[in-house]
């Protein structure tokens, strides 16, 4: 789902205006989970306790970094978009660190380090051959 994402984006960043863009993609994702919610009776009781979080995904992670994506894309091809996108676990734990104050375990840091190095060796031109 993370690739047709990109190649979406990819394909329509181009044609419409990146804002214009960004809030029907807010528009159609919010309706489509408030349906899904409702299909699954999924309970809202425990919203009020998880405000920050909620608050913080959907405005930092979703809403600027997505909206950002859109207008990066009219100036990137998907394939290396993608890559460059997959730091948004890097990010992620940055973020969640400075601002909810949580921590990560030896392996989960071990683990994140291995995500980035990865990230980075795929951005390596790779040897020609003859």
């Amino acid at each position: 789902m993370w690739a047709l994402h990109v190649r979406i984006i990819g394909r329509y960043a181009t044609r419409f205006h990146p804002g214009g863009f960004a809030v029907i993609q807010f528009t159609t994702v919010t309706f489509l989970s408030i349906i899904a919610a409702l299909i699954v009776k999924e309970t809202w009781t425990g919203i009020p306790g998880a405000w920050l979080p909620l608050a913080y995904s959907g405005f930092l992670s979703v809403g600027i970094a997505f909206t950002i994506q859109i207008f990066a894309q009219k100036n990137v091809k998907p394939a290396p978009a993608a890559i460059i996108m997959s730091l948004e676990a890097v990010f992620a734990t940055i973020g969640g660190c400075m601002i909810l104050n949580e921590t990560l375990s030896p392996s989960e840091g071990i683990g994140a380090i291995l995500m980035f190095a990865g990230m980075i060796v795929a951005q390596l031109p790779g040897k020609k051959k003859k």
